[in-house]
């Protein structure tokens, strides 16, 4: 894998988890956990709850929290100059 690539592969993921938090909708994984929240059982198996540790995560902060995390570690400012300057580099490529 090269440079180019990578951050190809980040920018994806990070609009993948924008576009999530950007839907109002609930996802399926996350109706059934609810659902085995409010019953008390998965898969026939007593979920016990902790004392101040069974909070909902809110869905949209959750996805926003993972764009800003991945952006910060991966999508630094010089690698987005390295980056830009190797998609120049390969549309010279490709032309030649």
């Amino acid at each position: 894998m090269n440079l180019s690539k990578a951050h190809r592969l980040i920018v994806r993921q990070t609009e993948i988890f924008r576009a999530r938090k950007a839907d109002d909708g609930e996802g399926q994984m996350s109706k059934i956990s609810a659902d085995c929240i409010n019953s008390g059982t998965f898969q026939n198996v007593c979920i016990v709850p902790l004392a101040g540790r069974d909070v909902v995560i809110n869905r949209q902060q959750f996805c926003q929290a993972l764009c800003d995390a991945l952006t910060a570690r991966m999508m630094t400012d010089a690698d987005a100059e390295i980056s830009s300057k190797l998609h120049v580099f390969a549309a010279q490529l490709l032309a030649c």
